[in-house]
């Protein structure tokens, strides 16, 4: 269920000596307060960085949990920017070709660098036991999942500094936003999801 209450955070603990200062990060799939991308994209603010935030809220708005304010979520990491950090964000839908280049362009553009990249979107939904899934599922998700990380991470590669870290991307399972309310019987049944399963093996099978 989406309430104002549930989208309540804690902030990150401030920093003396902001180790991002002067650092450009781009977090991809930052679209609600609830989040894992506004977590990241708050502690990184609060680190000092400058930030490129990528969202798509139409994706959120056909989950259960529906979509966040997304004004409301920018305005949220923008109060722990630090020094002259600033923010620019991106609305990008990630099954598009040509969008992981664009949202690192518009780093460039805004920032004139890019010193990190975080891939953090994935797809929920559209998604279940391999016997009911078909050819346009299993694209849909390798779009979002696997092949937009991986061209975000070419452009990336062709623009940065080379100054911060080497793997660009988060390779963690995505959970739905209720699962921690979901009956035992629930989630055997929400395990067995096999569409969004080869992302993050591929992924890890490219990183050095």
């Amino acid at each position: 269920m989406s309430t104002a209450a549930s989208r309540t955070t804690v902030g990150p603990p401030s920093h003396p000596d902001p180790p991002l200062a002067g650092r450009v990060v781009v977090v991809t799939g930052v679209s609600r307060r609830a989040g894992i991308g506004h977590a990241i994209a708050c502690r990184a603010a609060a680190w000092g960085a400058s930030l490129l935030c990528h969202h798509y809220s139409p994706h959120d708005a056909l989950q259960p949990w529906g979509a966040d304010n997304v004004a409301k979520t920018m305005a949220s990491i923008r109060s722990h920017l630090k020094g002259g950090a600033d923010l620019v964000d991106l609305h990008a839908d990630l099954r598009q070709v040509d969008a992981p280049a664009r949202v690192i362009d518009r780093a460039v553009e805004a920032f004139g660098h890019v010193d990190a990249l975080v891939c953090n979107q994935a797809s929920s939904g559209s998604d279940g036991p391999l016997e009911d899934l078909s050819a346009a599922d299993l694209d849909h998700h390798w779009a979002v999942d696997a092949r937009a990380s991986l061209l975000l991470a070419q452009a990336y590669a062709a623009r940065r500094r080379p100054v911060i870290g080497r793997r660009p991307w988060r390779a963690a399972r995505r959970e739905h936003a209720d699962r921690q309310d979901a009956p035992r019987a629930g989630r055997r049944s929400r395990d067995r999801r096999h569409s969004a399963a080869p992302g993050p093996p591929a992924l890890r099978g490219v990183t050095p």
